[in-house]
């Protein structure tokens, strides 16, 4: 009988190496996708401000209130599912570190030497995604504003 310990130890580099790659690559589909959906809410707050803010256009119910909501509302979803894919991109970072760490320990060391500046740990690609849709809702509130303003 063989023992989870003989295993591990006669792992083949090329399914290791084949599993390291397949963690990244979830994160470059997850990242992705989450780029792809910051896209479409910011081509709808486009469409929607120049329909909105147009000399033609009289402050409606539609122009007003209808779109603007339908903004705040896509751009939550956004701010909702960069969160959650945060959360799932770094497990899958966290196992491809595990991964090296437990079958290429110099790598692994080279890694851990070589980090990126503290500072990219808060302010990354996800959290300037977050900041940017919050200022697309809060620029989507003025049209709802300014239709309930005397």
């Amino acid at each position: 009988m063989v023992t989870k310990t003989k295993r591990l130890k006669e792992t083949d580099g090329d399914y290791v190496r084949m599993y390291y790659e397949h963690q990244y690559d979830r994160v470059a589909r997850l990242e992705s996708l989450r780029l792809s959906i910051t896209n479409v809410v910011i081509t709808l707050s486009v469409v929607s401000f120049t329909f909105s803010f147009s000399n033609n256009q009289s402050n409606n119910l539609m122009s007003g209130v209808v779109l603007p909501t339908i903004l705040v509302v896509s751009n939550i979803f956004a701010i909702v599912y960069i969160y959650m894919t945060l959360r799932i991109i770094r497990a899958h970072l966290d196992r491809a570190k595990i991964t090296l760490g437990q079958f290429a320990p110099a790598l692994h060391t080279i890694n851990d030497e070589n980090k990126p500046p503290k500072w990219t740990d808060r302010f990354n690609l996800a959290t300037n995604q977050i900041i940017f849709h919050v200022l697309l809702i809060v620029l989507s509130s003025l049209p709802i504003w300014m239709y309930y303003q005397p």
